[in-house]
This record gives structure tokens, C-alpha cells and sequence, in this order.
């Protein structure tokens, strides 16, 4: 290995461990403060039941049904946990499919009676066994639940100290939000794309250059527009567009988790429903034709497709204005001939020359924008 790849490589291993060397501290929290908890665990179901609700995109631990019928089984108040049981039902049926559990009514069922069960035995010994997990994400005001909703829920209504586990915002995203499916999350260690809060890095990724490569599209391409970034991994370069000037952007991905994790960082973005995201195979699936978007974002994806002809079709029917292109390593206008020759644009401008990744310096990435 030459010896200035592996300056590189040790200097962005160096730059990633400053990021993740939070300490982990153990901590009580007493009932006002667990209260004012942050919800963590949004998914592209309960994310738009929150939505439906009229809720903030900010949900604390007092504004979730979860607290709601621990609340109401702890006042014996009949009505009101009739309210809260519909209620925590109606979120689980928002929620569950977005991790494959099945919403049939003895499945809900069973869920609620075990909440409630819990709820009671922890009233009866006067005291909370368990520990929850918390962490603080950079950019962002308070403590996130990783971990124990449901705990912290019983604990604030009933008047308990909680035991929590404070990790830092990048062991929690290695230890809950590890997808190692499509984008080989074990290559470096690191997610394909860093991950932004408020333009802000806050975990380290294999491309560092999001806004780097928004900031070479001409400045009238995204004001006021739609777009459609076709996949989009874990949703940056989506809310990225929409932080660039985009009205309405949509990410197509084919992996369910990275769509709920895509989703969940819209959320603390304060970007959802303006940026949200589908779970869509590209080699198999196809877009109603009457869904049209002003641009669309094809980066780096052409070469991972089965059947790339179908990338050329949602860029006939689907797009418009114009594509943003980011081409593969080492590739030119001629490895995607076919591509171009479908949709047969009138213009194409060539913007920048990009990073293959931050292990890799070279400027090997083709960026164009293909005028229609």
C-alpha cells in the first residue's frame, strides 16, 4: 500500500474515533426530565402517524401513547383507558408493518395486555428494574430514548426514577442502526454516506462530500422543485436537496431499514413530510406514470442495477427537467450510452470531477446534469 493512501486511511480512522469517543455514563432520572424525553425511534409508518396526529416532528416521552395508557392504567379511570388503548393500538398499526409484524387484532392485543401488565407489576414493586438507553445527538437539544419507551413511559407515570445508559450519538447508530445489507456497512466500518444533522457531520461515512456536491449544480436547479433521488441510501443527499431550496423531494430505496432509518433523519431534520422516503427495488418495481418531478437524482446507482434499463425509464416517464448523473469510478458519457440514448436529452453539462470516497482522494466520480 503506497504510503500516502495510508496516511489518508489512518487520518480519516483518526477523524472518525474523535467522533465516537463519547464516554458512556450511567445516570437516574427522576419523573420531570424523563418526561421531557425525545422519541428516537421514528419509522416511515409511525412517522406518519405522528403526522396524522398533528404532532410536532419533535415527540417527547409525555406526547406518546405509550405514556398515555400507563397514565390512564395507573389512574383506573375507565374512559380514559379506553382512549389510551385505542390510541397505542392505532400507533402499533401505524408502526408494525414497517418492521414486517403482522397488525392482526390478537397480535395488538396481546401487545396491549403486556404493556399493561408490566405497568401493574411495576406499580406493585414500587420500583423499575430496568435500564433504558439515552443518547444526545449533536445539534440537537436533550436526551434521545434509544431504548426503553415503554419503561420510561411507566416510569414518568407512575413517579419513578429511571437508570439510564448515556451513549454516545455514534456507538448508538454502530449498535442500533447497523445495516450491513446492500451498502456493506463493515467496509471501513463506516455508513456509505455520513450522516448529517443541520448540514453538520455527526457520524462519519465513506462519502463526505453531500453538500460539497450540491454546491456544484448550477443555483436554479433545485429552487422550488421536485425531486425524486432514486436510491437514495439513508437519505442525505435527499434532505440535502430539500436544505439546497427543493419543495418536494422523494427517495426510492430498496432496503426497508435504511428507508425507516432514512426517514427517522428527516425527522430530527425537521424536513419529513417534505422529505420522506419509499422502500422501491428499482430492477422490479415501476412508478405510476402520472408521478412526475421536476429533477431527478441518479448517483452512483447505475452500475448496482440489475437492470439499468429501468433507471433509463424513470427518467423518460418520470422526470421532467433534468437528471443529476453521478457516474461510477473511472467511468465516461460512453458507459452510459444506452442510458442516454433512451431518454435523449437535449444538453449535458459535466460539473464536477468527485471523490470516490474519503479513502480515495482521486477525483474518479463523473458529476453531470442531463438537460431533457
Amino acid at each position: 500500500m503506497a504510503i500516502a493512501q495510508l496516511t489518508r486511511m489512518l487520518g480519516v480512522e483518526r477523524k472518525y474515533n474523535r467522533l465516537r469517543t463519547y464516554l458512556t455514563t450511567s445516570e437516574e432520572f427522576l419523573r420531570e426530565e424523563i418526561l421531557e424525553f425525545h422519541f428516537f425511534q421514528f419509522n416511515s409508518g409511525n412517522a406518519k402517524y405522528f403526522l396524522q396526529n398533528d404532532q410536532p416532528l419533535d415527540v417527547q416521552i409525555a406526547e406518546l401513547p405509550h405514556y398515555q395508557v400507563a397514565e390512564s392504567v395507573r389512574s383506573g379511570d375507565s374512559m380514559a383507558i379506553e382512549k389510551a388503548k385505542r390510541e397505542y393500538l392505532k400507533y402499533l398499526e401505524f408502526s408494525w408493518p414497517s418492521h414486517g409484524i403482522e397488525t392482526s387484532p390478537s397480535n395488538l392485543e396481546e401487545k396491549y395486555d403486556r404493556f399493561v401488565d408490566l405497568v401493574q407489576k411495576t406499580e406493585a414493586a414500587g420500583k423499575l428494574n430496568a435500564t433504558v438507553i439515552l443518547t444526545k445527538i449533536p445539534g440537537l437539544q436533550g436526551y434521545f430514548v434509544v431504548d426503553g419507551n415503554h419503561r420510561c413511559s411507566i416510569a414518568a407515570a407512575l413517579g419513578l426514577p429511571v437508570n439510564a445508559k448515556v451513549l454516545g450519538f455514534p456507538d448508538v447508530f454502530d449498535q442500533y442502526m447497523r445495516v450491513d445489507e446492500f451498502y456493506g456497512t463493515n467496509n471501513k466500518n463506516l455508513p456509505y454516506q455520513s450522516i448529517y444533522i443541520d448540514k453538520a457531520i455527526v457520524r462519519h461515512g465513506r462519502r463526505e462530500d453531500i453538500y460539497d456536491r450540491l454546491a456544484t449544480l448550477p443555483p436554479e436547479l433545485l429552487g422550488g422543485k421536485t425531486v425524486l433521488d432514486v436510491g437514495c441510501n439513508i437519505g442525505m443527499n435527499a434532505i440535502g436537496a430539500y436544505k439546497s431550496g427543493a419543495r418536494k423531494v422523494v427517495g426510492l430505496e430498496v432496503s426497508g431499514r435504511i428507508v425507516n432509518f432514512a426517514t427517522r433523519f428527516a425527522m430530527f431534520d425537521q424536513c419529513y413530510p417534505n422529505v420522506e422516503f419509499r422502500q422501491f427495488n428499482v430492477d422490479s418495481d415501476q412508478l405510476n406514470g402520472a408521478e412526475q418531478f421536476d429533477i431527478g437524482f441518479m448517483l452512483s446507482v447505475h452500475h448496482h442495477l440489475k437492470n439499468p434499463e429501468r433507471l433509463a425509464h424513470i427518467a423518460k416517464n418520470n422526470v421532467t427537467q433534468a437528471v443529476v448523473f453521478e457516474g461510477h469510478p473511472d467511468t465516461n458519457l460512453d458507459d452510459y450510452a444506452n442510458f442516454l440514448n433512451t431518454v435523449a436529452f437535449s444538453r449535458i453539462e459535466k460539473v464536477a470531477d468527485l471523490a470516490t470516497s474519503v479513502f480515495k482522494s482521486e477525483l474518479s466520480r463523473p458529476l453531470w446534469v442531463f438537460y431533457k
